[in-house]
């Protein structure tokens, strides 16, 4: 039998993975695209000249230009989306022993001089760097001048997503590339439909023909759910909770038989509550910040934190240590800079606000289970979720000059809003839309049986409004349902109401929130000039919803036995 040691011997690529990276195997993917870069620098007429690399997040996109930049003389230039990918980059090459340098804005003079030194001394074997910087005039120069062998360009699927939106830079990578002396280009992205396949291609690779490389994007670890909700902080607080082993969760659903109950996530995914570590990626950084707070207040933790573009250098770095440290710890973060979370072990990862694209989601729930064990992807989907996008918040994005076509930006968020709607199989969705077929489902929650189509708080709210139609006021009807003990509750009876207490789980904020959600949908209104101003009632589209919901058909149902059952008694006769 032939030792790992004996196999070594005989090949160079996988004896430098084990001496510089403790590595005994490589899979074939990376393989591949490693000796397509080795080749192409001995022949630059080799296949792997200009290469385009689709592998899943967690697949080891990051060795197949570390292993060639340790092998070849020239130095390699990685250009990344964000500074805390960079840093992250930065730490393990050093852990590695592996000479490596960042170049990036605020930079002072001195630091740049001591970059140039080293990048000019041949001592740097990799150096990191954005759009941003790599295109600026100064740079550009000093980079055209020292000996580059490997241009990487990762998570290159930002050249489309943010290139044409807020970040012009991402644009000019073509004349980098041109203006750069080296043999090889290579562009990695964990996930790319064939419009973006080709917009990369014509911002990175320009005429050029680049050889693609695609592995499987399925992770077949990740559990895919989407769970329906009128108050996303309810249902965030619900699937986080440490339910004790064997309690029962925080909400359940409304009964078969109609009548009222607090409303819930699945029941498989509520106790003993969703896995950690959690990452939670919100649109805005308001957004991350307040649900973080949220979390920290109602749940009584301290082990949950907010990231974002906003927060200092120092700050960032002070987070990512905490995270990569934490065992159960939360992290709420906005979309762009959750993807520079690289935590190994995270197990869940919720999205609370709908994604951009199915690319984006399948990058950002790709942060789950890089560990290769069981880990959750659950995306929060409620009514709003639906309606049309403004343009990029300026809080969040630079700029918004050059902003790609609305029809293409609404297509691909048509498309996502199609997976959150959707009933067919979450995996083959995603899978469809990327252009590759599914061999077999083995975690999602349509699959499973466990698939929620209707936010459980829907029927819940909409007979409420039935019920006490034209009586009551929002505050009236947010201190009923929530079960509010209070002057305000006493005063006025509103603790004798039939339906008092029904959504008595669910903070009042959170209770108003679901009435706020419906009434901005159509479903409910409060018309201020009427016999009953500001009064709520259904609108004839909450009536037909009501009649269309399974808890409400049954509903319906009683409500006709008990007619039926009244006529009975006052004719004596059986109803037709």
């Amino acid at each position: 039998m032939v030792s790992t040691m004996e196999i070594a011997s005989q090949d160079p690529i996988l004896e430098e993975a084990e001496r510089s990276f403790g590595l005994s195997y490589l899979f074939p993917y990376q393989r591949l695209v490693i000796s397509n870069v080795l080749e192409a620098m001995a022949n630059p007429e080799a296949l792997g000249r200009r290469q385009l690399v689709i592998l899943p997040t967690g697949a080891g996109k990051s060795l197949c230009f570390q292993l060639p930049a340790v092998m070849i003389k020239e130095m390699t230039v990685v250009i990344f989306p964000l500074l805390s990918l960079m840093a992250d980059q930065e730490r393990r090459m050093q852990e590695g022993g592996i000479r490596c340098r960042v170049l990036r804005g605020g930079q002072s003079a001195e630091e740049r001089t001591e970059i140039w030194k080293e990048a000019d001394a041949g001592a740097l074997r990799i150096l990191l760097t954005n759009p941003e910087t790599a295109s600026g005039p100064e740079v550009l120069k000093r980079l055209s001048a020292l000996p580059i062998g490997h241009i990487v360009i990762d998570e290159s699927h930002c050249v489309a997503e943010w290139g044409e939106t807020f970040r012009p830079s991402y644009l000019k990578l073509k004349e980098v590339v041109a203006a750069l002396p080296a043999a090889v280009v290579t562009a990695f992205t964990a996930t790319a439909s064939p419009p973006i396949l080709a917009k990369i291609t014509e911002h990175v690779f320009g005429s050029a023909a680049a050889h693609l490389i695609v592995g499987n994007p399925d992770r077949s670890n990740l559990r895919y759910s989407v769970l329906p909700t009128l108050s996303k902080d309810a249902t965030l607080i619900s699937l986080l909770s440490p339910h004790p082993p064997g309690a029962p969760a925080d909400l359940c659903p409304p009964s078969a038989s109609g009548e009222l109950r607090p409303p819930s996530a699945p029941a498989d995914l509520c106790p003993p509550g969703l896995q950690r570590p959690a990452l939670i990626f919100c649109a805005t950084r308001k957004r991350a910040e307040n649900t973080a707070m949220l979390l920290r207040e109602r749940l009584g933790e301290d082990e949950i934190r907010y990231y974002h573009a906003g927060l200092s250098r120092e700050e960032k770095k002070r987070i990512e240590d905490w995270f990569f440290q934490s065992p159960n710890g939360i992290l709420a973060s906005t979309t762009a800079y959750g993807m520079g979370v690289d935590k190994a072990n995270i197990r869940s990862v919720l999205h609370r606000d709908v994604s951009p694209s199915i690319e984006s989601y399948l990058q950002e729930s790709g942060r789950a289970g890089r560990d290769r064990e069981p880990a959750e992807a659950v995306l929060l989907f409620s009514p709003s979720d639906t309606a049309p996008r403004g343009a990029p918040n300026s809080a969040n994005s630079p700029t918004t000059a050059n902003a790609e076509p609305p029809d293409y930006t609404e297509q691909r968020r048509l498309a996502m809003l199609a997976y959150a709607a959707g009933s067919d199989c979450r995996r083959e969705h995603l899978l469809r839309l990327l252009g590759h077929e599914l061999e077999f489902c083995n975690g999602c929650d349509v699959c499973r049986g466990t698939a929620v189509h209707e936010a459980p708080e829907l029927p819940v709210l909409l007979r409420f409004v039935a019920r006490n139609a034209r009586a009551l006021t929002l505050d009236e009807a947010v201190a009923t349902a929530s079960g509010e003990r209070s002057h305000f509750v006493f005063s006025r009876g509103l603790h004798l109401r039939r339906d008092y207490g029904c959504l008595s789980t669910m903070h009042p904020d959170e209770v108003r929130d679901c009435f706020t959600v419906l009434e901005n949908g159509g479903l409910l209104a409060r018309p201020g000039r009427s016999l009953f101003p500001r009064r709520l009632r259904l609108t004839a589209a909450g009536r037909a919803r009501l009649r269309l919901s399974p808890a409400g058909r049954a509903r319906l149902r009683l409500t006709h036995i008990s007619q039926r059952q009244s006529r009975t008694r006052r004719t004596g006769e059986p109803a037709a």
